[in-house]
């Protein structure tokens, strides 16, 4: 089951109706039967569904101990019980994350890499103070696997949710509308845009030595990234409908004017998880310069391990780490503070999409003789137009998957200045419900399903 399933809609569509019909003190149960039911309908196998139960407990009882030092005030056996906690997360996510690699049958389940976050963020919240511990394990199991973003984020903290859990929904159009109108836009992205990106992708990865590797490369960057804006936008989207306010995950990235904006508006809920849970405990930028050099490039060293398991996703967060110093010592210099933030905006903005671009490369590319294929293959294809599609495929699916990207690209300028959800509540309440509907019969329409059809699983998920 995936999240663009019927079994998943009935989770949905029950889990929302018993929440808002439910007394109040009743939420956290209900929440706890719609996950339960989730994980079955998951099809998982029994020991994946363990594992998860074995997190939860695991988070629960240390949780526990580290509430039960902090009253005695032993400051020494709480950073014992959190190194354990936290050790013994991290050990099991790197069992199953890459423990394939000396035996086959280990494959890694759904979520484990965004769940075990969360669980670090709560024993680590509660060891702070920042956050309470919670006596019911309800609640632990409930924010750990909560069925709407466990497969790929948001990451999200306990604090937050418990609150949003304990206060009253608001009954009235703007929580229904906003969740709704998410949930219909991330159903409409994955069935019409991205499915359509994916296999351009893959077909232009194929003739890439053909000239096509500017377009493989604009392919997969925005494939990419309508693939995860599309199950973000599920995924608050339920939340809200569900009371839950789990804010933005991104914010137009591909409008950033440096890598570093850019990390700020691409996966959001993850860049702050490594901000607070590993760039700040390293010393963030309190050390001095060169050291938080260092800080930022051993933070996207964790990033490239933690999306997978190939030297390929090393390579790749070392890149990133490393155009960051760059950035970081032009920018003290006097050559950096020689250009406004007005002409960095106008010319930075084309410069960054070039280096995400063939950062990219690094992050789908399988080998490093993949990668520097695609590298190699780029001079050709400046003198390769992008409107010649490739050999076999018809002009009018080669067209609309550029005209994709203008549409993405559009949307992001539009909900740069405001999210699409507010902008449409400056129209009239028939219009806003109008326009749902169309992006519904749009999706049945134009969208990728049917018999024999089966849409692939969101990428991120994988991770």
């Amino acid at each position: 089951m995936n999240v663009l399933s019927l079994p998943f809609l009935y989770v949905v569509i029950t889990s929302t109706l018993l929440t808002w019909l439910s007394w109040q003190k009743a939420r956290p149960y209900v929440l706890l039967i719609a996950n339960g039911l989730f994980l079955w309908l998951l099809g998982a196998s029994s020991i994946d569904t363990i594992y998860v139960l074995v997190v939860c407990l695991w988070t629960y009882g240390f949780g526990m101990l580290l509430a039960f030092e902090h009253s005695s005030i032993n400051k020494r056996a709480q950073q014992c019980i959190l190194a354990v906690g936290v050790s013994g997360l991290v050990l099991g996510l790197a069992i199953w994350k890459y423990g394939h690699s000396w035996n086959d049958s280990i494959i890694m389940p759904l979520g484990v890499s965004f769940y075990t976050f969360k669980a670090i963020s709560y024993l680590v919240d509660v060891y702070r103070g920042t956050s309470a511990p919670t006596r019911n394990p309800v609640l632990v199991f409930d924010y750990i696997a909560f069925f709407a973003t466990f497969m790929a984020g948001p990451i999200h903290r306990f604090e937050k949710f418990q609150q949003d859990l304990s206060t009253p929904i608001r009954y009235g159009e703007h929580p229904i509308f906003q969740g709704l109108f998410l949930t219909v836009m991330g159903i409409f992205e994955k069935f019409v845009i991205v499915e359509q990106l994916h296999q351009l992708f893959l077909l232009s990865l194929e003739h890439v030595q053909s000239g096509y590797a500017i377009a493989t490369i604009l392919f997969y960057a925005f494939y990419l990234y309508a693939d995860f804006d599309a199950y973000s936008n599920i995924a608050i989207g339920l939340g809200k409908m569900l009371g839950f306010d789990f804010g933005y995950n991104f914010r137009t990235p591909y409008l950033a004017c440096t890598l570093r904006d850019f990390w700020r508006r691409w996966h959001i809920s993850l860049g702050e998880w490594l901000k607070d849970y590993v760039y700040i405990p390293l010393g963030g930028s309190r050390k001095g310069f060169w050291r938080k050099q260092l800080n930022m490039v051993v933070v996207f060293l964790v990033s490239g391990i933690w999306h997978g398991n190939t030297w390929m996703f090393v390579i790749w967060g070392l890149a990133n780490g490393l155009i960051l110093v760059i950035e970081d010592c032009v920018r003290s210099t006097s050559i950096g503070r020689f250009f406004s933030k007005k002409l960095i905006r106008v010319f930075g903005i084309p410069i960054n999409i070039v280096i995400v671009g063939l950062l990219w490369v690094l992050f789908f590319s399988s080998s490093l003789e993949q990668a520097s294929l695609v590298f190699r293959s780029i001079p050709a294809s400046l003198h390769q137009s992008l409107l010649v599609p490739i050999e076999g495929i018809e002009p009018n699916v080669w067209n609309f998957g550029f005209l994709s990207i203008v549409a993405i690209t559009l949307m992001d300028c539009i909900r740069y200045w405001m999210p699409g959800s507010k902008l449409l509540f400056h129209f009239p309440w028939a219009f806003r419900w109008v326009f749902i509907a169309a992006l519904i019969i749009l999706a049945i329409v134009f969208g990728n399903y049917g018999v024999g059809y089966q849409a692939s699983d969101f990428v991120y998920s994988r991770f």
